[in-house]
C-alpha cells in the first residue's frame, strides 16, 4: 500500500487503478482467513489507504461515481479499524470533490467535520488546507488567514516526511505553493 501510494505522481492513473484493485481484491480475500484481532485490524487499515488511493485515481479519470464509492469503503475501513487518519482522509476527499465541484460551502464543512478525526497528522493539514481553499471562494478573508496560520502552526509540530512522494504525506516544502 505504501509503494503504491508513493507511486501517484508517477504512475500512470490507469496502471495504479489496476494495481490497486489487484491489491484490494488479495487483502479481501486473506481477510477470509483465520486472523488475530490485530491482524484483521491491520489489513482494514491496510484496505482503506488503497481504497483511498483507489478513489483518488478514480476521481483523476472522470470516474465519479466509483470516486466517491471507493471514498466511502475508505471511511468504513477506518471506521471499523478505528483508525482516525483514514477516516479524516475519506473527508479530506469529499471537501476535494467539492471544491472542484464547486460546492464551496460543502468543502468547509467536510473539512471541519475530518478535524474532528485527525489528529496531528498530514491528514489535519491538508484539511485545513482544503477549508482555506473553501473559505477563499466563499470571501471569507480573515477565515482564510486563521486558517493558514493553524495549518502552519501544526505543520510545524510534524517531523519532515522520509517519502514526501506519498500521496497522504503532506510534503513541508510544498506549504507556500498550497496556502498561495
Amino acid at each position: 500500500a505504501e509503494l503504491l501510494c508513493r507511486a501517484y505522481p508517477s504512475a500512470s492513473a490507469g496502471e495504479l487503478r489496476a494495481r490497486t484493485k489487484q491489491r484490494l481484491n488479495y487483502i479481501s480475500r486473506l481477510l477470509q482467513g483465520r486472523l488475530t484481532l490485530a491482524q484483521h485490524r491491520e489489513l482494514l487499515v491496510t484496505i482503506g489507504w488503497l481504497a483511498l488511493l483507489l478513489g483518488c485515481v478514480h476521481y483523476d479519470l472522470g470516474e465519479r461515481k466509483q470516486a466517491e464509492a471507493a471514498r466511502q469503503a475508505a471511511y468504513q475501513a477506518g471506521l471499523q479499524a478505528g483508525h482516525g487518519e483514514i477516516i479524516a482522509w475519506s473527508y479530506e476527499m469529499a471537501a476535494w470533490f467539492a471544491l472542484t465541484e464547486g460546492r464551496y460551502h460543502d468543502v468547509a464543512d467536510y473539512a471541519r467535520a475530518g478535524q474532528q478525526h485527525a489528529g496531528l497528522t498530514n491528514a489535519m493539514i491538508q484539511l485545513v488546507l482544503q477549508q482555506a481553499r473553501g473559505q477563499a471562494r466563499l470571501s471569507q478573508r480573515r477565515e482564510v488567514h486563521a486558517s493558514l496560520d493553524h495549518g502552519a502552526r501544526l505543520l510545524e509540530q510534524l517531523p519532515k516526511p522520509d517519502h514526501p512522494e506519498n500521496h497522504f504525506v503532506f510534503d513541508h516544502t510544498k506549504w507556500i505553493f498550497y496556502a498561495a
